[in-house]
């Protein structure tokens, strides 16, 4: 049975950006996370050892967010990799990296990033 976990905009404080003013003030970013993995374990065993743990998930990107990075690609591809590192049995999913509130000339609410695999 495959199923998926989503983990929906999480908030974050973080320092990404091209800009080194954005590397030194930081900005407020949002997190999403969808994950798919056989779920038959989980499901019939009732264990956390059989589930993608969302709180270890929550805890990778916390960590990962708290590297500094120039482009948002790199940290959604460090994000995927981390969690992967951890949750092998993932098949496929998205992360979702959105820089609230950028230093642009026009008014914009939100940049995003979004890897698939």
């Amino acid at each position: 049975m495959i199923g998926k976990i989503e983990l929906n905009r999480i908030k974050i404080r973080a320092y990404h950006g091209v800009f080194a003013q954005e590397r030194i003030r930081g900005n407020d970013f949002e997190v999403t996370v969808h994950l798919s993995y056989d779920m038959t374990d989980a499901a019939q065993s009732d264990e956390l050892s059989q589930s993608v743990d969302y709180s270890r998930v929550l805890e990778i990107i916390r960590t990962t967010m708290s590297r500094p990075s120039r482009l948002l690609e790199n940290v959604a591809s460090r994000l995927k990799e981390n969690i992967l590192a951890d949750f092998p049995q993932v098949t496929g999913g998205f992360v979702k990296v959105t820089k609230l509130n950028p230093p642009v000339s026009l008014p914009m609410r939100a940049f995003a990033v979004k890897m698939e695999w």
